[in-house]
């Protein structure tokens, strides 16, 4: 999963980072330092042991490319989080739920019934 952090544009700078689905071994890790330090834009970078959290220009380089790097250099990523719905989504399907159940019966009371 990645998640960048757009609100610190100061100069454009941006931070993102990585979770990683495993802890690193040693040399992992200076293959994907290496990979990294290459990349036009990296201000830092931090390599921790369960995520990896890069500082970045925005205007040289893109979180897409990044990421495909670190996938290139054998970073056990984790699996990227379903994103969450909005309120108004959860809202809708809560009351979509709760239609189905109030309604959900098929025959109708005798006082609806058509001829009553």
């Amino acid at each position: 999963m990645y998640k960048e952090n757009k609100e610190f544009d100061s100069n454009y700078l941006t931070h993102i980072y990585f979770k990683a689905k495993r802890k690193l071994k040693s040399e992992e890790g200076s293959v994907i330092a290496e990979n990294i330090n290459a990349l036009p834009g990296i201000e830092e970078f931090a390599l921790l042991p369960d995520k990896i959290v890069i500082t970045y220009y925005s205007y040289l380089i893109t979180g897409d490319y990044i990421k495909e790097t670190l996938f290139d250099s054998g970073y056990p990523m984790a699996e990227t989080d379903r994103k969450r719905k909005s309120p108004l989504q959860r809202f809708l399907e809560r009351i979509s739920e709760s239609n189905k159940k109030v309604f959900a019966s098929d025959s109708l009371p005798a006082c609806c019934k058509p001829g009553s």
